[in-house]
């Protein structure tokens, strides 16, 4: 599958991890996160049915679903697409929002396999080319 974005560097990756200031604590990322220049705009990575848009303080939250998978697309800001639009690979659906304060670009990416009892995340670095 193409990248959720057309550029950008993976700054933290899928799994468990120990905290970097608590020794003691494990922190666990459900997907990969991406660092980007300001203005990158993200797009879906696999055609697929908008189910849902969420808007939190650190910006907009988009799940696709493709089939038994959902994508989620976190740290958005302008949106271009709707609940219930289909999209197709590489489609923008959004900007990558840029922290005010910060100044870091950077997008939120997770891939979920919804089949069975309970959703289960995946590594999307098995499913995104040369995500590594």
């Amino acid at each position: 599958l193409p990248w959720p974005t057309a550029n950008g560097r993976v700054i933290d990756h899928y799994g468990t991890k120990k905290h970097p200031d608590f020794p003691n604590l494990t922190i666990k990322n459900d997907g990969v996160d991406i660092r980007c220049q300001k203005s990158t705009l993200a797009r879906a990575v696999f055609k697929g049915v908008v189910v849902s848009i969420m808007s939190l303080p650190s910006g907009k939250v988009v799940m696709i679903r493709h089939g038994d998978y959902i994508t989620v697309y976190k740290n958005l800001s302008d949106l271009y697409i709707a609940e219930g639009d289909n999209v197709e690979t590489k489609q923008e659906i959004g900007m990558v929002y840029t922290n005010t304060t910060t100044k870091e670009t950077m997008i939120h990416f997770e891939l979920w396999y919804t089949k069975g009892s309970a959703p289960t995340p995946k590594n999307p670095a098995i499913w995104i080319y040369k995500l590594k």
